[in-house]
């Protein structure tokens, strides 16, 4: 007997309805290999934000910057130029230093290191000088007075001058000397007419002994603009000397209306003398050398060193000539002298300030020791 079950609608339909959501998820759900590939994707993303964060948070609080070192060892004293130096990145923080950039090296090019700075030491500002601002190496300071009463417009720190020497006035005991430039330099340090140097020991002593020299203040004349030192002193040294010249001459004239003869007891005798052992004219009042011209030897003759015989102080001379008024003895002296000689007597100028006895023994060793091999040549035919 066939029993039949009954069955309850309301399990029937919630069965139904868990069947269909089981298919729908199961229809959705991906293969397993392609939820591993999205899952690698994901991570290697998530990996790049990583290290692209850190970089960029690393970055924001880098410390580094570029800073001035020496390129190689730089000794004290030493010049440097831009080949001295370099950049490099370090954390200075409040360590003194320099930032490094391009125009850095060549602002401190030409500067003087005051200490020795290794290679890599950081460079700082007070490691160096300009040259022109206190002494370095083996030089000494001086302070230079000078005479700017030539320079009518001022003379500047920076002008380019022309040192000159101040002459002597010619007298009728001394013909003095003219202006004459001795060089040209640029003015530094200079202040009111006197300019601090820093000189290396010769050069200290040339600049401290000058004014004893010259006899008086160094004067300085700046170059004109647009002019060059070399043209500019030869127009000056030319001017100077003509006036030179012209007041030497005047000085040395005699009295108008005065009559040049001898004095009682006096001879007349004029002395051709010969000029050619200096380019430069001769003037009166001049104190000379005179020498005996000596002769040159031969194989049969010896002939005769040429030596200085006396000091002569030039009077009424005209250039090749000396006119003189003599007692009878030194007046026959002069007459028979270009006859012992065999030629007129020469005549050799002595600046002023010179050691005469020392010029006359040096000048003399020198005409013997050339006397010497012109004999042995002559000897010798050689």
């Amino acid at each position: 007997m066939l029993r039949l079950m009954e069955v309850n609608p309301l399990e029937a339909t919630t069965e139904s309805a868990t069947a269909a959501a089981i298919g729908k998820r199961a229809r959705r759900q991906l293969p397993g290999a392609t939820r591993r590939i999205l899952l690698v994707i994901a991570g290697v993303f998530i990996l790049v934000l990583s290290v692209g964060g850190f970089y960029f948070t690393s970055a924001a609080f880098d410390k580094h910057t570029s800073v001035l070192v020496a390129a190689v060892d730089i000794e004290r004293g030493e010049v440097v130029g831009p080949g001295h130096f370099r950049s490099e990145s370090a954390v200075m923080g409040s360590i003194p230093h320099i930032p490094y950039s391009a125009d850095v090296p060549l602002t401190l090019s030409d500067l003087v290191a005051t200490q020795s700075i290794p290679q890599g030491g950081v460079v700082l500002g007070e490691m160096m000088i300009r040259p022109d601002s206190g002494p370095t190496g083996n030089e000494l300071e001086l302070t230079v007075e000078f005479d700017t009463s030539l320079a009518t417009s001022g003379v500047f720190n920076g002008d380019e001058v022309l040192l000159i020497d101040p002459g002597v006035e010619p007298t009728a005991e001394d013909p003095g000397s003219p202006q004459a430039v001795l060089r040209s330099f640029v003015l530094q340090n200079y202040d009111n007419g006197s300019m601090t140097m820093f000189l290396e020991p010769e050069e200290w002593a040339y600049w401290q002994g000058l004014p004893a020299t010259l006899g008086g203040t160094p004067r300085i004349l700046p170059v004109p603009v647009g002019g060059t030192s070399e043209e500019f002193g030869s127009l000056l040294n030319a001017v100077w000397f003509a006036e030179w010249e012209q007041n030497a001459a005047a000085v040395n004239a005699p009295p108008a209306g005065s009559v040049v003869g001898p004095g009682p007891g006096e001879l007349e005798v004029i002395v051709s003398l010969d000029t050619s052992l200096v380019p430069s004219d001769f003037y009166s009042g001049e104190t000379v050398l005179l020498i005996d011209p000596g002769q040159t030897p031969s194989r049969d003759d010896p002939g005769r060193v040429r030596k200085v015989i006396r000091t002569l102080k030039l009077e009424n001379f005209d250039g090749s000539a000396m006119r003189l008024f003599v007692p009878p003895e030194e007046w026959i002296a002069w007459q028979v002298l270009p006859e012992e000689l065999g030629a007129s007597p020469m005549i050799l100028p002595i600046p002023p300030g010179t050691d005469i006895d020392d010029m006359t023994r040096r000048l003399n060793s020198e005409w013997n020791a050339e006397w010497q091999l012109a004999i042995n040549k002559a000897r010798t035919g050689g």
